[in-house]
């Protein structure tokens, strides 16, 4: 076993069958030589990893590593990188030292998770090799701004409109998950006699029937955002013409 022992030095001794006997000796040195006969063996299987989608791009993101039990060019391992099913070509690896680093921008909108089939492939003829997984999930960033649908409202209200009733609903959704996603309504401009209020659900009321006369003011144009709770927070505008 050449992982035991690489040389063996043997003492050869030739006696004649005289009277006295005479004998020579020689020595003989043999020496092992390699096969390939260990697969690359991996130190985890599988590899996984959650990182941010706002990581920059040629950023270091994980090192696998696999071990050969052979010697000399034998137990050299190099490594290459295969698409799981449905993963984009986003990451790239060093085939030396077995360092994925990301190679373009990511978008958790667009991909989530990648799964990838990374293989150790060892300095023997034939080679052989071993297969590890790694499975990357992306983290979400604060990344999308919050949207209104549609982008303008238009409503109307009696000058006999009474204090409470609603005028109109207005809708704001975001991309992102979690806190990132949650969105906050409020109305910030136009809103003269403080004469409406939105609630967060998005619902415009009348906040003061008192102060509703078409002959003093027949248009209003309500500026309401809506605020995500990302930090730093993302806000979009929207207008209400009533």
């Amino acid at each position: 076993d050449l992982e035991m022992v690489s040389n063996h030095l043997l003492t050869i001794t030739c006696i004649d069958g005289g009277s006295p006997s005479r004998s020579g000796s020689a020595e003989v040195s043999v020496q092992i030589l390699a096969i390939n006969e260990h697969r690359p063996v991996f130190v985890s299987d599988p590899y996984s990893k959650t990182i941010s989608e706002n990581t920059a791009v040629h950023s270091s993101i994980l090192q696998v590593s696999a071990s050969d039990s052979d010697v000399g060019r034998e137990r050299m391992v190099t490594y290459s990188i295969r698409l799981g099913a449905g993963a984009r070509d986003d990451f790239l690896i060093d085939s030396g030292d077995g360092t994925i680093y990301l190679k373009n921008a990511l978008d958790r909108e667009n991909q989530t998770d990648y799964l990838y089939e990374v293989t150790a492939v060892d300095g023997g003829i034939p080679p052989l090799s071993k297969t590890a997984f790694v499975l990357l999930t992306v983290s979400d960033s604060n990344d999308v701004t919050p949207v209104f649908e549609p982008s303008i409202y238009f409503a109307s209200v009696s000058e006999v409109t009474r204090t409470g009733d609603s005028v109109a609903m207005v809708t704001c959704s975001d991309d992102d998950i979690g806190i990132n996603g949650q969105t906050n309504i409020s109305l910030v401009g136009g809103n003269t006699g403080d004469a409406f209020v939105v609630s967060n659900n998005g619902v415009l009321q009348v906040k003061n029937a008192a102060v509703l006369d078409f002959g003093t003011y027949s248009v209003y144009l309500l500026v309401i955002q809506c605020t995500d709770g990302g930090q730093p927070p993302l806000a979009v505008n929207t207008t209400v013409i009533v």
